[in-house]
């Protein structure tokens, strides 16, 4: 009968015969069918199964059906019920519901395997679950096969693989061992011998299997049939064989069925024997006994032990072979090997037979060659061919002592080389001995040097403080311009004196980088705006221009503020009269670039090269007693802008003089909190001691106690004289000045009086600075006392432990006396603040503000939070809506409430920020926009100068609180 649907005839996918006799036929979307006694039948089982498109059938020992379908998952059919339990992606952990292929273990079924789209799963039929291989993923599965020793072959577009359930491996086989891709596999059968058949293309390939499954030991061995074997000369089908219980195995191919027995498969066990049938030398066959330029390379046959000799002129050869194998002689393999040089045995492909060399080395070499035949077997013994390799001229025996010689006389001049080579380092030695020795010597100036500066900043302070009092109470105008004269050439002493000192620490112990916060426009403008007043002296132009109006950065203010300062002096110094000194500041994404330019007298390219060199000076200059200098400016300059990892260049201005262009990255702080204590003072200086001549000090019983007056008392302690006179002068009319030499005197002079304020040097003999800091901190009597260094000492890390110590401010010398008055009124009105309330935070005074004031304020901050978004709010809106003009709602706001009305609006919007921070989960950005900023950085500037930290760190810290209590 036939397999028709109302005429048509339904593509049969798959078929499974049970023991008795009953056929299953899988189907393109019409269900499962079966024939049984002749009769075919359409098996309904009102489920998906019925449209499904069936691809793989599978037979389960308790005669229960597997079914795989592509699209709908798996089934499991009762033939006898016609019950039918559904396996897929929605109902189960079934990972695919395209099945290709199904196979279950031979005992027990402990497992079955699906072939999906996506890999191979493993069912459990007791558990009802299914696994993954996840070795086997990424393997487009043509069949499935599981064999005898419960080991699962997979078929694949990429080949055989085998996998061990026990061991978890993958085994990958080859049909042929000198094939380099993947094989595409069709299908599999396994024989009654336990041999494994596979089809690839239209070649069989038979895979003889030892394996122990106590070790886990694997070998395999293959023999190919193909067309030339009787097989249909086409591929074969896509999982298209059988097995009859006969032993039988059936392949469909294109072109029909191809049929065999393994049983009855008989082997070509005869030994095939080598023979050599000929030799060519270059293109020419070589007969016994034949004379070639010369030589008689071969003398007698090669089958009866005769010898190749080869010449350098015909050093490429080629030998053929056969054997006397005539069963399917064109399947006949070779083997060859050149003892000499081959490790391994090389295998020529079928129907080649002929190996070939070229340009051997000198010496002797022995050809050996074995074949195999059609199934395998291979000669007893592999036949010999002697070859000999003579030498060229340049290598035989006068050659080489030729050689000898030479190299004999080669090792004299290198023995001769060498001496003279000593002989030159031992000079080199002797000259470099002497630079070191002058190195010393100039290492002992530069410490003379530098302990001569370091003595002079305390003078240069009793210099240049008094002449800045001096200049404040002068009223003629002559002796006005005479002071400032005075005190600028002093401060140029300074200047040098710090570079020198600078110099010095960057040669000693090399300079470091010390990165803080700033808005970096603004600072190169200020550094800038500092040359005005030479710059109308001179008559020279100065202008500053920057490509955007405001940028933060993080970078060492103090480094670069030397390095423009010094940069802008040279410019005026060697830019004559009527000349212009221009700066320009830029920026791209990763770096910020300053360009001083000048049109004065410039650099040749010759010097250009040497500029940044210690004590270098260019020759232009060297004539000119104004240009000249200490030739250390600009190499301090170079070594400040490599600690910022940038660059300085030097180039031609178009218009005549000379540009710098300083290059440094651009560096965002990142939002962490503050640990080193803030600095009063950014310029940095060696950890150089100040030695200070002793001098006589009023001892503590000839000074009088302080008087009952409403100036407070100050108690300074210092060991130069001159200094202690100068800040009695300088601070006598605020304060009742009281003074001690050294900081043991000062401790026992605190036993008696209780000073509002304390002034410290830093190096004392005896009890230092840092030590008095310590004790009065300690002393819970003293500790409220605000305590001020007052030290040459420049450097960061003394800063750094003053502070730490609990300094309240750390002042260097030189400095302003004024500076100093308002800073010790600040700390004192603080302190007195402070008093009696340890426990509570300070608050401002209470603004006394009448009802209308109440009203009208009340109105204003109503209004800002209701336009709280709009960036464009503006103080003319605000006054408009509370009718008055802009001059009188600045006069009421400051007068109420302290702030002008940009601070008002500013400060309403920063207190909503903060909220928001403390309360809702946006970001500092989105809640910037919410208040009405474009731009979230400007946020975070207003909001760490009226709250003191960043708002990331506002929100970490209050966030984190408020989330805690909820």
């Amino acid at each position: 009968p036939y397999l028709t649907d109302n005429g048509s005839h339904p593509a049969i996918t798959t078929m499974l015969e049970l023991p008795d006799g009953t056929l299953y036929f899988g189907s393109f979307a019409r269900g499962l069918r079966r024939c049984r006694n002749g009769k075919i039948e359409t098996l309904s089982t009102g489920t998906t199964l019925d449209n499904a498109y069936t691809w793989a059938l599978a037979k389960a020992p308790d005669g229960k059906i597997w079914i795989g379908t592509l699209g709908h998952g798996l089934y499991r059919f009762d033939p006898k019920s016609l019950e039918v339990k559904s396996y897929n992606m929605s109902n189960s952990d079934l990972f695919s519901d395209y099945i290709l292929d199904i196979a279950r273990d031979g005992e027990g079924e402990r497992r079955i395997y699906i072939a999906t789209s996506s890999g191979v799963a493993v069912f459990d039929p007791i558990k009802e679950k299914f696994s993954s291989i996840p070795l086997l993923d990424g393997l487009k599965i043509n069949d499935l096969l599981h064999d005898t020793r419960d080991l699962l072959w997979v078929a694949s577009t990429r080949g055989l693989h085998i996998y061990d359930p026990h061991r978890e491996r993958i085994i990958p086989l080859k049909t042929s061992p000198d094939k380099a891709t993947p094989d595409f596999i069709l299908g599999l059968q396994i024989d009654n011998n336990g041999n494994v058949w596979a089809s690839e293309g239209g070649n069989l390939v038979k895979f003889n299997v030892r394996y122990n499954d106590k070790t886990g030991e694997f070998s395999y061995t293959t023999h190919r049939y193909d067309s030339a074997d009787g097989l249909q000369n086409c591929d074969f089908n896509q999982r298209s064989f059988g097995r009859l219980p006969s032993g039988q195995i059936f392949i469909g191919s294109l072109y029909g069925l191809n049929e065999f027995n393994p049983d009855s498969i008989r082997h070509n066990r005869a030994l095939p024997n080598v023979m050599f049938s000929d030799i060519s030398v270059g293109s020419k066959t070589i007969r016994v006994g034949e004379n070639v330029k010369g030589h008689v390379l071969l003398k007698s046959s090669p089958n009866h032990g005769g010898t190749l000799e080869l010449w350098p002129d015909n050093s490429s050869f080629s030998v053929t072979f056969a054997t006397d194998n005539y069963i399917f002689p064109e399947k006949t393999t070779y083997q060859h090997k050149l003892e000499g040089l081959d490790d391994e045995w090389m295998t020529t492909p079928p129907g080649v037979h002929m190996a070939s060399y070229t340009n051997l080395a000198p010496g002797t070499y022995r050809l050996l060659v074995k074949a195999v035949n059609n199934d395998g077997y291979e000669s007893v013994s592999a036949a010999e061919l002697t070859i000999i390799m003579h030498p060229p001229f340049w290598l035989s025996v006068w050659a080489k002592l030729l050689y000898a010689l030479i190299l004999c006389l080669l090792v004299y001049a290198f023995i001769r080389h060498i001496k003279l080579r000593e002989r030159r380092r031992f000079n080199e030695k002797r000259k470099e001995d002497a630079l070191v020795k002058q190195e010393e010597i100039n290492q002992l100036k530069f410490k003379f040097y530098t302990n001569v500066s370091h003595e002079l900043r305390t003078p240069l302070t009793l210099i240049v403080s008094p002449l800045e009092s001096m200049i404040k109470e002068a009223t003629d105008e002559k002796q006005l311009k005479r002071l400032t004269l005075m005190r600028n050439n002093a401060m140029r002493l300074l200047l040098l004196v710090n570079q020198l000192l600078d110099f010095r620490k960057n040669e000693v112990t090399g300079l470091s980088l010390q990165l803080s916060e700033g808005e970096i426009v603004g600072f190169v403008r200020g550094v800038c705006h500092s040359f005005a007043n030479l710059s109308e002296r001179k008559n020279i132009r100065l202008t500053f221009t920057s490509s955007t109006p405001e940028l933060n950065a993080m970078f060492d203010e103090d480094k670069l503020y030397k390095s423009i300062m010094n940069l802008l002096s040279n410019a005026f110094k060697f830019t004559p009269e009527g000349g212009e000194v221009k700066t320009e500041l830029s920026t791209t994404p990763t770096s910020v670039i300053i360009k001083v330019s000048d049109t004065g007298i410039g650099i040749s390219d010759s010097d250009k090269p040497h500029v940044f060199d210690r004590f270098f000076q260019a020759d232009n200059a060297k004539n000119d007693s104004s240009m000249t200098g200490n030739g250390i400016g600009l190499s301090m300059v170079n070594e400040y802008i490599k600690l910022h990892n940038g660059t300085i260049e030097i180039s031609d201005n178009p218009g005549g003089g000379t540009i710098f262009t300083i290059s440094i990255p651009l560096i965002k702080q990142t939002p962490l909190a503050e640990t080193t204590p803030p600095v009063s003072e950014t310029v940095s200086l060696p950890d150089t001691e100040i030695l200070e001549a002793q001098t006589e000090q009023p001892s503590v019983e000839k000074q009088d106690a302080p008087a009952a007056s409403d100036k407070p008392t100050a108690l300074v302690v210092d060991d130069s004289h001159d200094m202690i006179e100068f800040l009695r002068d300088g601070l006598g009319h605020d304060f009742h000045v009281m003074t001690a030499p050294d900081g043991a005197t000062a401790l026992r002079l605190l036993e008696s009086i209780r000073p509002a304020i304390v002034l410290t040097d830093l190096m004392m003999p005896g009890i230092d600075g840092l030590e008095l800091c310590r004790k009065l901190k300690s002393n819970q009597d003293l500790a409220s006392t605000p305590v001020i260094i007052l030290t040459a000492k420049h450097d960061i890390g003394a800063k750094v432990e003053g502070l730490t110590t609990g300094a309240d401010d750390y002042i260097t010398k030189p400095f302003n006396i004024d500076l100093l008055l308002l800073k010790m009124k600040k700390l004192i009105s603080l302190s007195h603040r402070g008093n009696g309330r340890s426990l509570i935070n300070p608050e401002p005074d209470t603004i006394k503000i009448t009802p209308l004031d109440e009203k009208m304020v009340e109105k204003a901050i109503k209004y800002v939070v209701t336009n709280i978004k709009r960036p464009d709010l503006s103080v003319e809106e605000l006054s408009s809506h509370l009718g008055m003009s802009r001059v009188h709602l600045y006069k009421k706001l400051k007068a109420t409430t302290g702030k002008t009305p940009v601070e008002f609006i500013r400060l309403i919007r920063l207190k909503r920020g903060a909220q928001m921070l403390r309360e809702s989960q946006l970001n500092v950005s989105e809640i910037a926009f919410q208040l009405g900023y474009n731009n979230p950085k400007y946020f975070s500037k207003y909001f760490k100068e009226e709250f003191g930290v960043l708002p990331s760190v506002y929100q970490d810290k209050e966030g984190k609180a408020t989330n805690y209590h909820v």
